[in-house]
């Protein structure tokens, strides 16, 4: 059984029981997919520390975070699969704290094991663009990954798509560069997109209002930092909310 799918039966299987001990699920898991108890055992271990780690982000404790993921190792009896899962968590972590350079570096770590460029690409451009936008103040590497990012994500871009993980990886950047009106536009393309005077019913309502929430939000931070001046407040909000996913 794949990776994909014994992931995909645990989440079913420990999210309702998420206050017990794990025993009676890690059983049952095992039990589904034929996969030794021990190991479901550590897919479940390794899962939780991500999304404790993943909370901690949320709430700016980095540094607990790190030493979370870094507990995920070979020698404490974790697989490929888990630690450099790991790692590539603790590269996003990097780079949600500002830390560009540890970032990349944590990224090219895992271009060095083989991970494809088609996975890590995006990461690579949106970093190096931000790290030559602070050093020189120069917005053309920022607006050209923006471009680059939009013209390689199509489907989710206005007007053919609709995801707003995709637009956070835009706007923080455009932000960064004190692009504020650049990226209102994008939002109120999203906005558009998402609720356009005729309804939007392919979606179930808890969905898109959680949604707009989140695009309204969005636009709030963004016309806030026009309105004093700043370019923080959409960075924040992307950072520390769970509106625009992990990214």
């Amino acid at each position: 059984m794949s990776t994909r799918w014994l992931f995909f039966i645990m989440m079913v299987l420990f999210v309702p029981t998420a206050f017990s001990d794990g025993q009676d699920e890690v059983s049952q898991v095992a039990r589904i997919t034929g996969v030794s108890p021990s190991r479901v055992a550590k897919i479940k271990e390794s899962s939780d520390k991500g999304v404790f780690a993943f909370d901690l982000v949320r709430k700016k404790q980095f540094d607990q975070a790190y030493a979370v993921l870094k507990t995920i190792t070979y020698e404490n009896g974790f697989r490929k699969v888990d630690v450099e899962g790991a790692i590539y968590q603790i590269a996003l972590s990097y780079k949600i704290a500002g830390d560009y350079q540890r970032s990349y570096e944590t990224l090219q770590n895992l271009s060095n094991l083989g991970w494809s460029n088609s996975t890590l690409e995006n990461h690579f451009r949106e970093l190096k663009a931000i790290m030559d936008f602070q050093t020189s103040s120069d917005k053309k590497p920022v607006l050209d990954f923006v471009e680059w990012f939009k013209s390689q994500n199509k489907p989710f871009f206005p007007p053919k798509g609709f995801e707003l993980d995709r637009l956070a990886r835009v706007i923080r950047p455009l932000e960064m560069a004190n692009e504020i009106d650049r990226a209102l536009e994008l939002v109120e393309q999203y906005h558009a997109v998402y609720f356009p005077k005729k309804g939007f019913k392919k979606e179930p309502n808890d969905i898109m209002k959680e949604r707009q929430e989140g695009l309204n939000l969005l636009k709030e931070a963004l016309l806030r930092d026009k309105q004093e001046g700043k370019n923080i407040y959409a960075q924040e909000l992307i950072n520390t909310t769970d509106y625009f996913g992990f990214v």
